[in-house]
């Protein structure tokens, strides 16, 4: 569908089955994910920008609250070796003021600065200490859906298609 500029396209996501499928292998000290994204609607619920199919130890869940809020989820080990997950989120960022305009997002995670920040066009909007210092892993992933991967839905919070266009995406 239609991008930022005239002449330059973008991918939709409308529906539980629209996704872009990727793999990036290797383990990372320091990742930044970026994202030019138009977000059409908040739907009440988690919208995936990118998740790994497995939420493993190290895994990476990059989404936008239901509030709007741009979050970083990574699953941490506890005490226990029970599994948990830790969330870095910013201030809400989409209310309807944003709904249908084009907007720049950021998210970095420096284990050696033991910092997670979050950025909005070029502006940081947040930083958090890391909870728990671990490298961060991809792997197989989706941009835009979770398909855990492709099973039978569970609940209703397994659904976190996201809705809106992203035109650009990076990882470093």
């Amino acid at each position: 569908s239609k991008g930022r500029w005239g002449m330059k396209d973008a991918l939709e996501f409308k529906r539980p089955g629209d996704r872009v499928r990727i793999d990036v292998p290797g383990e990372f000290d320091a990742l930044t994910l970026s994202a030019w994204i138009r977000v059409d609607a908040l739907t009440g619920r988690l919208q995936s920008l990118l998740l790994t199919d497995s939420y493993e130890i190290g895994r990476v869940h990059w989404q936008l609250s239901a509030e709007g809020m741009l979050r970083l989820g990574i699953r941490l080990p506890s005490r226990n070796e029970n599994l948990l997950a830790s969330g870095y989120g910013s201030p809400v960022l989409f209310s309807p003021r944003r709904i249908g305009t084009w907007n720049l997002v950021s998210t970095t995670y420096d284990r050696e600065a033991g910092e997670v920040c979050h950025f909005l066009n070029g502006r940081e909007v947040s930083r958090e200490k890391i909870v728990f210092d671990q490298p961060l892993e991809i792997g197989d992933a989706e941009i835009g859906n979770w398909g855990l991967p492709f099973r039978p839905r569970k609940s209703s919070t397994d659904v976190r298609n996201f809705v809106g266009r992203i035109d650009e995406m990076a990882i470093w």
